[in-house]
């Protein structure tokens, strides 16, 4: 089932290249300055974590469009021996976690990261950007 709903930017290339293309997109449709990095040696992940880390990444950069109002954003895809995590920061207007209401994002983010065992850290606060990190099992 997973693969049948492969994300179309993950059949032209690897993960680390769909989440470029998408920082990249970010950055020019914002006219805001985009960083896309990759930290240790890039491999490939089940097709599971695989999606699931490009949906978060979809939906914090969706989010930086929506709601951020942010100048710079930065994407870090790390790849450790047993985990890989995704981390979006920007220093935009930040929020209040507590004051989240009505949305899908974040919830359902963090539902399909909880599914395959991984974890979601988001670290905010009015006008002082945010800080989201994904971290899922291989």
């Amino acid at each position: 089932m997973v693969a049948a709903l492969t994300p179309a930017h993950l059949d032209s290339g690897p993960l680390h290249e769909a989440l470029a293309r998408l920082t990249d997109r970010i950055g020019a449709e914002l006219d805001i300055g985009a960083r896309f990095e990759v930290c240790g040696k890039a491999r490939p992940l089940s097709a599971t974590a695989e999606v699931v880390l490009l949906r978060a990444g979809q939906e914090a950069l969706a989010n930086v469009r929506k709601h951020a109002h942010a100048r710079d954003v930065c994407v870090v895809l790390s790849y450790d021996e047993h985990a890989v995590r995704l981390d979006v920061r920007d220093d935009g207007a930040g929020f209040d976690p507590a004051q989240v209401n009505g949305g899908y994002g974040l919830r359902g983010m963090r539902s399909r990261i909880l599914q395959v065992g991984g974890s979601l850290l988001v670290k905010t606060h009015p006008g002082g950007g945010t800080a989201l990190s994904v971290e899922v099992p291989e």
